[in-house]
């Protein structure tokens, strides 16, 4: 610690309504001089409370507490001492004056009669002011120790909020405005609301009681659904329903794509190259006593028309110049045979996703 300049030299001033003095007390018991208590505990508390080292205040404060340093005078009134410029001062009281000191060595502030001292805000404040942190203030806008500007909120966890923020419960703590409030608080990012829950990744989403990651493949859809174009299979978040993808769930497809068995793989896949004109109709399997049967479907116009035995590559969809009908579907016999002229509903029981390796549903 560099003290340079402290001197025991009598140095008086007069600043903002009190004096300082350099202090210089002493005391004389039996022909013995012993250094003034209040001096010296006054001079080593302002050394300390600076990042004085220990023995460096003890050999300034002896060296400033000797015989011959100063006191307030009378009717001045003794306010404690404080280290300026290198000197220890003593802080002196005009008559008439209070000493407002209540934090010792820090505040030294000297009030007038008709002000009341809050040394916790270095202040003299007029009666039906409180003393806060940040000096004197309206009743109305104190909280706990601090004065709030005006038209803020006050929060019993937070303090004083700032301009624009907003009580949020639990516990009304202060919430910006470009954070949400939860159930947990208040939800401040890069943390995001869902659900009325907050959650501090913001890849995951509030869902079944807990923040899950959600929306991609192989996991369960977000409160929004998938992300990324994808869809539901088997209720997770899929790459479905597109050209030559499996369907999505409820045997679904993309606009335009239908439902086919891949004559390769013997998988179902979504497809537009079949069931069109001069394409392979669309076979599906759906299930009967004793295993399954293939169901065929021709679309836009155009109808079932076999070109030889039982099988999927001899059934084809050729023009309608029958009806009206848009749509052709094989009867019950499991074979490419056209409903035509009848009906051509759909027969029950509905499709299925056959075994790749079995062919069965």
């Amino acid at each position: 610690m560099n003290m340079a300049g402290f001197t025991a030299e009598s140095s008086i001033h007069s600043a903002s309504g009190h004096y300082h003095m350099s202090v210089r007390t002493f005391g004389r018991v039996d022909g013995v001089i012993y250094l003034a208590q209040d001096c010296f505990g006054d001079c080593m508390a302002d050394c300390l409370s600076q990042g004085g080292f220990d023995y460096e205040c003890r050999q300034m404060c002896r060296n400033a507490c000797g015989p011959g340093h100063q006191v307030c005078s009378s009717p001045e009134m003794d306010c404690g001492t404080e280290v300026q410029g290198g000197f220890l001062n003593r802080v002196c009281c005009p008559s008439g004056t209070n000493c407002c000191n209540e934090t010792y060595f820090t505040t030294h502030l000297c009030c007038p009669p008709d002000k009341i001292c809050c040394a916790l805000g270095h202040s003299c404040c007029v009666p039906g002011e409180q003393c806060t942190t940040e000096g004197c203030c309206q009743p109305n806008r104190v909280c706990g120790n601090h004065c709030c500007e005006s038209g803020v909120f006050c929060s019993p966890i937070d303090s004083c909020c700032n301009s624009g923020d907003s009580l949020c419960p639990p516990g009304n703590g202060c919430c910006p405005h470009d954070a949400i409030c939860t159930v947990e608080g208040c939800c401040r990012p890069p943390a995001h609301a869902t659900n009325e829950h907050c959650c501090q990744d913001p890849e995951t989403q509030w869902i079944a009681g807990e923040c899950r990651q959600c929306g991609k493949v192989g996991q369960i859809p977000c409160g929004n659904g998938c992300k990324d174009g994808l869809r539901l299979n088997n209720g997770l978040c899929a790459v479905c329903g597109d050209e030559g993808q499996i369907p999505c769930d409820g045997m679904t497809c993309k606009s335009n794509l239908n439902l086919n068995i891949d004559m390769l793989s013997n998988k179902l896949i979504c497809t537009a190259s079949c069931g069109h004109f001069h394409q392979y109709a669309c076979r599906t399997i759906y299930p009967v006593s004793g295993g399954v049967q293939s169901r065929y479907r021709c679309f836009n116009h155009s109808m079932l028309f076999a070109t030889g035995p039982a099988d999927p590559s001899n059934c084809l969809c050729v023009p309608n110049a029958i009806n009206d009908r848009e749509n052709d579907v094989s009867d019950n016999s499991g074979f490419c045979i056209s409903t035509f002229p009848g009906q051509g509903d759909i027969p029950e029981p509905p499709d299925c996703e056959p075994d790749p390796e079995t062919g069965s549903c």
